[in-house]
């Protein structure tokens, strides 16, 4: 929630919702705090950059499945997607846009920094395509 009301502003600029859901039951994390928020602010504007105008960003927080006490942060939009680059999304100075300046995105390096740190903490960070249509960044997290 603090996530989404950091970037409300921009998004009603932008002309793009901001969406929180979280399960009522969702466990406390093993994360550093700055950690975490450095990953989902790196999601979040990834996620609000590639939105289209009255698109929507959702972020979702969830108990994991598994065996293992873990919780699922998904941060979602409705932008372009991936295509067949999901896989190459955490490559460092990689962009889904080759034609992109600096001046119009990031240098590459925002979901890189973010998997690492993920994986710092125990966890995972992958990406994938919607169905329909925008990407999906999936955290997750070892519980405390």
């Amino acid at each position: 929630q603090r996530i989404a009301a950091t970037f409300g502003a921009r998004a009603a600029e932008a002309g793009v919702g901001i969406a929180v859901e979280t399960a009522v039951s969702c466990p406390s994390l093993w994360i550093d705090p700055g950690r975490l928020q450095q990953i989902l602010v790196n999601l979040a504007e990834n996620a609000l950059r590639y939105s289209p105008d009255r698109g929507r960003v959702t972020l979702t927080a969830r108990p994991g499945a598994g065996a293992v006490r873990e919780v699922v942060i998904d941060v979602l939009d409705e932008g372009p997607g991936l295509g067949d680059h999901a896989d190459r999304a955490f490559d460092r100075f990689w962009r889904a846009d080759a034609a992109r300046t600096r001046e119009g995105g990031g240098a590459g390096l925002g979901l890189a920094i973010s998997r690492r740190l993920a994986e710092m903490s125990g966890g995972t960070l992958v990406a994938a395509n919607r169905q329909r249509g925008g990407a999906a960044f999936t955290l997750t997290l070892p519980c405390s």
